[in-house]
């Protein structure tokens, strides 16, 4: 399977947001697709896994709950009002809620 065209347009309103927004630079990443998503792991700290649907929406599988608000636009804050909002601060996320969020291993 691969990436459809929303899913990869997703994907770079996240990682612009990443730089932009956050101010991280040069923003490492895996992928990988299964049925229906595409799975973002972010090399940052504390960040939880991403899940992309088909459609372009974003999930964070790992995080209990975030605020989603219905017909809200991205607010680019924590903790925000939509599930890109949540995913852009993923890390705040994950450390609220004690989740058991994917961290990187140093080498």
């Amino acid at each position: 399977m691969t990436r459809t065209i929303k899913q990869k347009a997703a994907l770079d309103k996240l990682l612009s947001a990443l730089t932009t927004v956050r101010k991280f630079t040069d923003v490492k990443y895996e992928t990988a697709v299964t049925p229906g998503k595409l799975l973002v792991r972010l090399r940052l700290p504390n960040f939880p896994e991403i899940s992309i649907g088909r459609g372009g929406r974003f999930d964070m599988p790992e995080i209990r709950s975030y605020d989603q608000i219905k017909g809200a636009s991205d607010s680019l804050t924590y903790p925000g009002q939509t599930a890109f909002d949540a995913c852009l601060f993923g890390d705040k996320h994950a450390l609220r809620c004690g989740s058991g969020a994917y961290r990187w291993k140093s080498n």
